[in-house]
């Protein structure tokens, strides 16, 4: 029996460490916990000292009254290993951080016999034990355990190739797992869809501050206030042609610095400063007075009225169907979510038993796959209805410029200009206002829907996030459960049989 270093077993000290190993140990050896509390003396004693169960094979053995028996088979096995060490260091504490360190990893103590300082610092070290700088007499006593142990269960050739058979079931399911979660990661990102128009009311920023400026010299003249709000219109004339579709890269160019953008102004300003020709005034009432430029004008009007028709008439149409799959979205994204609370659940009540704790796992990957697959659809679909709202927010908003813009025109025509033409800016006038009517309902109703589908995309990615750290709580489970319950042997004579066996 166990004399403790001292001449007797302390019980006591004994089960001490026993629980601390444990509690350190994989959740397989963890649970036993309970039941070897609730062992008496004898029986505990045994299991401290690696005593296998009573059986044909071993007529000598101990017959233990548990309810697990298999984990109780590997943890017997693991004491059996570890017994000399344990029977000489369990009664001081100064040796519980470096007995911690080889249990926890589990190494084949009777593997290291035969082995200098040197060997031992390189194996050790490759299970992150800093043997190097183990005190002298740390490392004295525990070369002489080494040489102590012998006819450990898991250094039998059969039990050796028991473990690497078991150890590669680890490794393909770690594998799966690892692939798995680079796919995840590989996905791109779907990002909230920011408010692109804000980049085009800072194009349009540009105008309105050459407008700014130049603005004494606009105002000057006979039709004073009436040749800035002139001056305005004509420059602003150029956007009504961009109020065809539009590319998204196009709204997406935000380099356009602010330095850029003074320097532009300041530019534009110079140019108009030092032209000779520039005669806003005279331009203006050639222009309004003109039949031909009423003629365009009012074209101009009805076809960019036709065209918020066609434009309105399209967002209603395809807006009311992403309206309508709003509801669509939140239910699937509910079902995803409850099935996937419900796999990663079944990770909880793993069996004792490894072999059926990594079947378990990997059905439960194969689940989750599925979770993470129909959520990447859903996700690509929010994404594309928001990429639609979002277009017809843009080109609305193009189009509620435009029609500003040939208002004023209409506006300012209409109170310049005393002939015929007058009624017709009026009705061009009219026809902008609905124009602008319509697009401001279109922004608005996009608008809304973008905010609801960014509040779906957000919760769809935290659920994305929430697979991933589910994949990586699996990931931790299989290497603490290979770590804890199969033996580390290192170099050994049996490595040319393993090499052919893997």
């Amino acid at each position: 029996m166990s004399n403790g270093g001292n001449g007797g077993f302390n019980e006591a000290k004994a089960r001490d460490l026993v629980y601390e190993l444990l509690n350190n140990d994989t959740n397989i050896f963890k649970k036993l916990i309970p039941e070897i509390r609730a062992m008496d003396s004898d029986s505990f004693e045994n299991l401290f000292m690696g005593t296998p169960f009573k059986s044909p094979e071993n007529p000598r053995g101990y017959d233990y009254k548990v309810k697990n028996e298999k984990p109780f088979e590997r943890l017997l096995d693991k004491f059996d290993n570890f017994w000399v060490i344990l029977d000489e260091w369990y009664f001081d504490e100064k040796y519980l951080e470096y007995l911690k360190k080889l249990w926890t990893n589990y190494i084949c103590i009777q593997n290291l016999q035969n082995k200098d300082d040197k060997k031992l610092e390189l194996l050790l070290n490759s299970y992150e034990i800093d043997y190097k700088n183990w005190p002298e007499d740390i490392k004295s006593s525990f070369k002489r355990i080494i040489n102590s142990t012998k006819k450990t269960r898991i250094f039998h050739p059969k039990k050796v190739e028991e473990v690497e058979e078991e150890r590669s079931e680890f490794r393909v399911l770690l594998k799966k797992l690892n692939k798995f979660k680079e796919t995840i990661e590989a996905e791109p990102e779907m990002e909230i869809y920011e408010n692109n128009t804000n980049i085009i009311i800072n194009k349009l920023k540009y105008f309105i501050e050459l407008v700014k400026k130049n603005g004494k010299k606009w105002c000057c003249g006979k039709t004073g206030i009436f040749s800035s709000i002139l001056g305005t219109s004509s420059l602003f004339i150029p956007f009504i042609g961009m109020s065809v579709p539009i590319e998204q890269n196009i709204l997406e160019d935000n380099n356009y610095s602010d330095d850029e953008f003074d320097n532009d102004i300041d530019n534009d300003i110079d140019n108009d400063e030092n032209s000779d020709n520039f005669n806003l005034e005279e331009l203006a009432e050639k222009a309004f007075n003109s039949n031909l430029f009423c003629f365009a004008y009012v074209a101009l009007s009805f076809l960019h009225l036709g065209w918020s028709a066609y434009e309105f008439y399209q967002s209603y149409k395809d807006l009311k169907q992403i309206n309508e799959k709003i509801k669509v979205y939140n239910e699937k994204l509910e079902k995803i979510k409850k099935r996937f609370n419900e796999h990663k659940d079944k990770i909880g009540i793993l069996p004792n038993d490894s072999k059926e704790s990594l079947k378990i796992i990997e059905k439960v990957l194969i689940e989750i796959s599925e979770d993470y697959n129909e959520l990447k659809d859903l996700i690509n679909e929010i994404h594309e209805s928001i990429k639609i709202a979002n277009e017809y927010k843009n080109k609305s908003t193009l189009g509620l410029i435009s029609s500003g813009i040939l208002g004023i025109c209409g506006i300012a025509g209409g109170i310049l200009i005393r002939n015929p033409n007058t009624i017709w800016f009026g009705i061009g006038t009219a026809s902008n206002a609905l124009s602008a009517f319509g697009h401001t309902i279109t922004i608005i109703e996009s608008k809304e829907i973008i905010e609801d589908l960014n509040d779906i995309l957000k919760r769809a990615n935290q659920q994305k996030k929430e697979i991933k750290d589910q994949i990586n709580n699996l990931i931790k489970i299989v290497l603490d459960m290979e770590k804890g319950l199969l033996p580390k042997f290192g170099e050994n004579q049996f490595n040319e049989k393993k090499n052919k066996k893997i």
